[in-house]
């Protein structure tokens, strides 16, 4: 091999090497964009996720309360009830 011919090889070899370096560097730049974009997007997303939280109740956490209030309607029911029979016994059945 002569001198000329290790000359072009070193050459091609510096040239694929500076080539790799140059597409490795551009990957890592658009894969950093990437994930700064992605960044910005999960934080408007949990941004959001906490308002509808802040702002909305689960059912389950609701139904308690929703439960208290339907068995409070059925005794109010039931005296309402007992105080029209009372009142229909005792002879006053206006309407």
């Amino acid at each position: 091999m002569s001198l000329s011919e290790i000359f072009q090889l070193l050459g091609v070899l510096l040239t694929a090497a500076g080539l790799q370096g140059i597409v490795a560097k551009w990957i890592l730049t658009r894969i950093a964009a990437e994930a700064r974009t992605s960044e910005q997007r999960d934080k408007e997303l949990h941004a959001r996720v906490d308002r509808f939280n802040d702002t909305h109740m689960r059912r389950d956490d609701i139904m308690p309360h929703i439960t208290r209030i339907e068995d409070g309607m059925a005794e109010l029911n039931r005296r309402f009830d007992q105080f029209i029979l009372r009142e229909r016994h005792s002879g006053r059945t206006e309407p």
